[in-house]
């Protein structure tokens, strides 16, 4: 019978760092499965609403950011 071995890992907050390091284990350690718990993002997660008439809205630090185009939606 063929074993698996998991890779569990959590709190990231946002780390783009820990979330590579994370990805690059499963080649390491030859795991089968990467299970990722909680505390994924940092403080706060910001959606990006695409609006029917075009463009994309935002609400960050109480304020709404409006974009009317592709490119700029990467600034974001």
């Amino acid at each position: 019978m063929p074993k698996t071995r998991i890779i569990f890992s959590s709190d990231f907050h946002g780390s783009d760092v820990v979330w590579r390091k994370f990805l690059n284990s499963a080649s390491m350690f030859k795991a089968n499965v990467l299970l990722m718990g909680g505390d994924m993002t940092s403080k706060v997660m910001v959606p990006i609403v695409r609006e029917p008439e075009g463009g994309y809205t935002a609400n960050f630090l109480g304020k709404q950011v409006k974009i009317s185009e592709e490119p700029p939606l990467r600034l974001l």
